[in-house]
This record gives C-alpha cells, sequence and structure tokens, in this order.
C-alpha cells in the first residue's frame, strides 16, 4: 500500500470483550496490508485493544436470546457504522455474529460472519430449532461465512446453515493461526519447565499430561475424572493438570469437583494467561471436547511440539493427524481416554516424535502470517461487493440516508 491510498476500514462485533484476543496480532499485520480495523463488543474493551485497534466501542450484547435487547444492541451497532464508516462489517460468535451481520446488512455494507463452532453438534430440545433459525439467518445475510476448520465448514453446510458456495476456511483453517515462533515456540520456554513443574510438586520423572481450558461437561471432564481413575492403577507416574477454571454456565457440577480434589493423580492449576509456561510443564495435552470448531489449544500445543490426545469430533480432527502427530479417541469414553493417555506414558521416544512432527504440521499450516494473508485477500474480495451494491441500487450503502 502507498502512502497516498487511504486505508480501507473493517468493524469487528464481538459479543463479549473477552473474546477479543482472538484477534491478537492482526491489527498491526492488516494496517501494513491496507486494512484500518474496530471492535464493538458488550463490556469494556482490555487495555491492550485500545492500543492496537483504530477504535474501540461499547455495545450492550445480551448472551441470550432477548428480542428486545437484540434490536437495542443492532440499532447501537447501526449507530457505530454510521460513525467509523467501515468498509466491511465483520461478525464473531454466534450472538455477535446475528446482530453484527444484521446491523451491517441494514446499512448495505458488505459483511463477513465468523464461524468458530456451532453449538447445533450437541444442542438438544426445544433449543435446538431456535439456534437453527438464528444460524441459518446470520449466514443467510452474510456474504461470506468464514469457518474455523474444514470440518466445521462440512458440518454446517450438512446442518443446512449455510451454502457450500457462502462458506470458507482460511488457510490450513483457524481464526487467528497460532504464534508458533514467538509466544508458543518450545525453545523460548525451556528453563520454565522446572519452575512450573515444581509449583505442581511433580518431578522430572513425572509424566504430566495437560488439560487447557473451561472445566465444563462439553470439554469431557467427567470422562477425563474417569480416565483418572483408571491411571491411577496402571499409571502411578502418570498425573494431570486441569488449567483452566470452573464454567458457571456448564457447571460439572459439586460432586465431580470434589472427585478431582480428592484424586491423587489430578492436579487443579488456576487459569492462567501466561498459558505458555503451563505447555513447558507438559509432556503431553489431552482434550476430550464433545465438539469444537477448531480449537486453539491444540494448536498452542502442537506448536509447543507436545503430541496430543484428542476426541474424534468436529474441529479436532483438523489438527490431530492420528498416530502422526497424536492420538484421536472416540469421545465420552472414558477406557479409550485413558488408554490413548496409557500409551503415551509409557513411550517417551513416541511423545518426542510425535510432538515434533506436530510443530511441523503447525508451521506449515497455521502459521499467523498464512491466515492473515488469506484473511486480507477475502476482505479485498468482500469489499468489491459494496461497488457492485451502489451501481444496482444507488445510495444502498449511504451512512446518512439510514433513520
Amino acid at each position: 500500500m502507498t502512502k497516498s491510498e487511504p486505508r480501507k476500514r473493517v468493524l469487528h462485533v464481538f459479543t463479549v470483550a473477552d473474546s477479543i484476543g482472538f484477534l491478537r496480532g492482526q491489527p498491526a499485520f492488516m494496517a501494513e496490508a491496507g486494512w484500518e480495523l474496530a471492535v464493538a463488543c458488550s463490556g469494556e474493551p482490555p487495555a491492550w485493544a485500545n492500543v492496537a485497534f483504530a477504535r474501540t466501542f461499547e455495545v450492550e450484547i445480551a448472551r441470550r436470546v432477548s428480542p428486545i435487547a437484540d434490536l437495542r444492541a443492532i440499532a447501537q451497532l447501526v449507530s457505530v457504522i454510521r460513525s467509523f464508516k467501515p468498509t466491511l462489517v465483520h461478525a464473531h460468535t454466534p450472538k455477535g455474529g446475528l446482530v453484527g451481520v444484521l446491523a451491517g446488512a441494514l446499512c448495505g455494507l458488505p459483511v463477513v460472519y465468523h464461524m468458530r463452532g456451532s453449538v447445533l453438534e450437541t444442542a438438544t430440545g426445544v433449543m435446538r430449532p431456535l439456534l437453527w433459525g438464528a444460524e441459518w439467518v446470520t449466514c443467510h445475510f452474510a456474504d461470506r461465512v468464514v469457518c474455523v476448520s474444514h470440518s466445521l465448514r462440512d458440518s454446517a453446510i450438512s446442518m443446512g446453515v449455510v451454502s457450500e458456495d457462502k462458506a470458507v476456511v482460511l488457510a490450513g483453517g483457524s481464526g487467528n493461526g497460532v504464534d508458533a515462533s514467538g509466544r508458543f515456540d518450545p525453545s523460548a520456554h525451556a528453563s520454565a519447565r522446572d519452575e512450573v513443574r515444581a509449583a505442581w510438586g511433580v518431578d522430572e520423572q513425572t509424566v504430566v499430561a495437560g488439560f487447557v481450558g473451561r472445566l465444563a461437561n462439553e470439554k469431557g471432564i467427567r470422562e477425563l475424572v474417569q480416565a483418572a481413575a483408571l491411571l491411577a492403577e496402571t499409571a502411578p507416574s502418570l498425573r494431570i493438570a486441569l488449567v483452566g477454571d470452573v464454567d458457571e454456565r456448564d457447571p460439572v457440577g459439586r460432586g465431580l469437583l470434589e472427585q478431582i480434589a480428592a484424586s491423587p493423580n489430578l492436579i487443579r492449576v488456576q487459569a492462567t494467561p501466561l498459558i505458555e509456561r503451563a505447555y513447558a510443564g507438559f509432556d503431553l495435552l489431552v482434550l476430550p471436547t464433545y465438539r469444537e470448531g477448531l480449537p486453539n489449544v491444540l494448536l498452542e500445543a502442537a506448536a509447543m511440539a507436545l503430541p496430543v490426545v484428542a476426541t474424534r469430533v468436529t474441529g479436532c480432527v483438523d489438527v490431530v493427524v492420528d498416530g502422526e502427530t497424536g492420538l484421536l479417541v472416540a469421545a465420552r469414553d472414558g477406557a479409550s481416554l485413558a488408554a490413548a493417555m496409557q500409551r503415551y506414558a509409557d513411550a517417551p521416544t513416541l511423545r518426542r516424535s510425535h510432538g515434533s512432527a506436530a510443530r511441523s504440521m503447525v508451521l506449515e499450516k497455521f502459521a499467523q502470517p498464512r491466515v492473515w494473508g488469506a484473511l486480507a485477500s477475502l476482505y479485498a474480495e468482500v469489499s468489491s461487493l459494496s461497488s457492485v451494491r451502489e451501481e444496482s441500487a444507488p445510495g444502498a450503502n449511504n451512512l446518512g440516508s439510514l433513520h
């Protein structure tokens, strides 16, 4: 981009401020590519976002279905769009996606919806048709739907919420790639291993399998506790570190938390922003999740040269090459989970081999510059729709005409 060329603008919309972390590193890259980024969300954006983005806007977006609150959020976003005058809107997460896409469409702007997972895969009862309808509306009014993995794209198409020609995957997948050459470079954290493991009360002879994420039912915590009970007998040198906090929206229950506290081979570790140090203390990662879009923890662990045990579900199958970079097991199967962890516990050479292959795979398919470059190309493609619309319907993108 030359200095004489004005930057085009993207307004990102998230439900909550915590999700802005999905865009770490992007603003600087996109600025070089000619794009100026702003973000709108409910709650106060983190301090780093106020520095990294051209503008940040607070908008009241309810997590739950609330027609009145949702209409109010759409109206607020229309006001933000009038103020920032973006070239296109990029909406994320289910509720932020719905109100962001509708606000952008009302303003006649090209819209990108980022599908990071699908609750429809495990939803049941009366909520399922409501969730399906909301997702269909979001995808219908979006010009492109970015799915974070190929398996998620296949799932969304098969469920009928998005068409094949509209759904795309960036590079190898993921929403933001992984910083494998910086934050998640294992050579940069080798010195942290002894310190972290000492804090957990384990020595170098102990094999540590790490779980990173919300302590929630849908993450397979119950099956992980079942596996831990089996491994206490068959792999006495194995410990499982649970790094994360209880998810109050999907609580595992007091009884299971008491089992975790009483288990001799489970270690509770509070969620930490320095998660790369925790990875340095692991020998392998375990993720017994029921559903994903494309789990960042698998990318981060692979970048840190860790083999993984994960479930054979959407998203996980895009990152784990079974028998080469990790092991895949059936979801909701504690015995199979224990057997795979046992296999790694007994085979340090296999752990190193799979971990090395995992890092090579991540560097090739999921490096951040590759994913960001694909996104910049998508922006260029989608933004061209503005001129097409102006030619076919003059004034459609004139934000000043909205009332």
